[in-house]
């Protein structure tokens, strides 16, 4: 579940005046400065609230300066890198020469609650932090050049209210529209941030907003660990759980009108677990037209066909259009061409084991598996759902058996050899075509919850 949606509607509640009530006991904010009131404001505020200029309601905005570094660790300096979403980390700030502190004028030195922006950089401009002396082990600090030091006139303006500004979707839209020069290294200029216009509510309002946020982001902190622990986990549970009852013959009843399977192959002697009646250990290549090898050759933008490689596999999906091209002869066209219905097999490294069932081809003509994968293709006169074997392919008995056969290397793989002697536990057709639909029934249950939550 992503909590970061919650927060930002938080954060708009709380800055566009709709968090707490507006009490006839608060006065209202007086107009400061003489700049004439916006025409265009991002949204509308309460009646006692005004727009006003950053610069108006603080002591202090400066970019840090750029420092002269030193070994010596006596004063640190917070570049963008310790200004994170999660707080200030300042295991990763440098030191400057204390040769040069005296050129550092009194002001420079953060000071405790000055709100930090992050001004260079994509993927770090407009990042938004709260100076906290506790967190540094030493004296003092001061910033880098890169970050914009934000100290607000407590008169008027709290600290962590200028962060809920700053951080939220509103006020991020604009600093990232305001920063110019290269898509890499974009800049965010000390007069852009000056004339900012903000909302500014009465100050004990602000106090009252303050606390709310707090105690809703403290709750949604909690709510966070807690999904993080259990929830995930559970629904990976729920989901191994199911697809392990599914081919065991515990997810549903046996029926007396579906005929027993008739053994396919030499019957093994040893097998994983007990399965019903009806049923049979097969082993999987018995059930397949052939276990093979793909093809070796080199991905390139253009050519006669798709070649499909093991990081094209994506949560059971592939995108064909990403998907690039190689060149090849008919004959191994032939041999090679991957078709509705195959499934195909990572066969090394940190994927070995990872399957993919090609159910459509995206109108795709020619396309052939790479040599990193192995293809299976099942027999078309057996009682085998190709729906019945993917499903197989994710449960915790396939895992564990990719895991034994996968030892014994610093590279993990397994062999066409390996992947055709997996045992399979095989019911009546008619009761795999019930275990597939009863899958996907429960598996689009479980999704749509997540989604429901996560939107929640």
């Amino acid at each position: 579940m992503d909590f970061k949606p919650l927060r930002d509607h938080i954060l708009q509640l709380a800055i566009s005046g709709q968090i707490v009530p507006q009490l006839d006991s608060e006065p209202a904010v007086d107009q400061i400065g003489t700049a004439p009131a916006p025409e265009e404001v991002p949204f509308e505020i309460p009646e006692k609230w005004q727009w006003v200029p950053l610069a108006n309601v603080c002591t202090y905005i400066q970019r840090g300066k750029s420092p002269k570094y030193s070994e010596i660790k006596q004063l640190p300096v917070v570049a963008q890198k310790c200004n994170q979403w999660d707080g200030l980390h300042m295991e990763s700030a440098l030191f400057i020469d204390p040769a040069t502190i005296p050129s550092y004028k009194p002001e420079r030195f953060l000071q405790s609650n000055d709100v930090l922006l992050n001004s260079t950089g994509t993927g770090t401009l407009g990042r938004v932090g709260l100076y906290n002396p506790a967190v540094n082990p030493y004296d003092q600090a001061v910033a880098d050049g890169h970050v914009t030091v934000i100290r607000a006139d407590q008169s008027m303006i709290l600290p962590p209210f200028v962060k809920y500004v700053l951080t939220s979707t509103a006020f991020q839209t604009i600093i990232l529209a305001a920063g110019s020069g290269t898509t890499k290294q974009q800049e965010l200029a000390l007069s852009k941030v000056k004339q900012l216009v903000i909302p500014l509510p009465p100050l004990a309002e602000q106090r009252r907003i303050a606390a709310i946020v707090d105690d809703l982001f403290a709750h949604l902190e909690q709510m966070e660990a807690a999904y993080s622990e259990f929830a995930g986990p559970m629904t990976e549970h729920f989901r191994n759980t199911a697809l392990q009852m599914a081919i065991s013959g515990k997810l549903l009843p046996q029926l007396d009108s579906e005929p027993e399977v008739k053994q396919i192959g030499t019957a093994p002697e040893k097998v994983p677990f007990a399965i019903p009646e009806k049923w049979k250990w097969v082993e999987l290549g018995k059930l397949a037209t052939s276990v093979q090898y793909g093809y070796t050759a080199s991905a390139t933008t253009e050519g006669n066909a798709k070649l499909l490689r093991i990081t094209d596999l994506n949560n059971g999906q592939v995108d064909w259009s990403l998907v690039p091209y190689c060149e090849i002869s008919d004959q191994d066209l032939a041999k090679f061409k991957v078709s509705v219905g195959d499934i195909v097999i990572a066969r090394t490294g940190g994927t070995v084991g990872k399957s993919f069932v090609v159910e459509q081809l995206d109108n795709v003509s020619n396309a052939v598996f790479a040599s990193y994968l192995i293809r299976i293709r099942l027999k078309g006169d057996l009682p085998v759902s190709v729906g019945y074997v993917k499903y197989f392919l994710n449960s915790p008995t396939y895992w564990a058996s990719i895991s034994c056969s996968a030892r014994g290397s610093a590279q993990p793989n397994v062999n066409a050899k390996q992947l055709a002697s997996l045992l399979i536990p095989l019911p009546p057709l008619a009761e795999q075509r019930r275990i597939v639909a009863k899958l996907e029934d429960l598996f689009s249950g479980v999704d749509k919850l997540g989604r429901l939550v996560a939107f929640t």
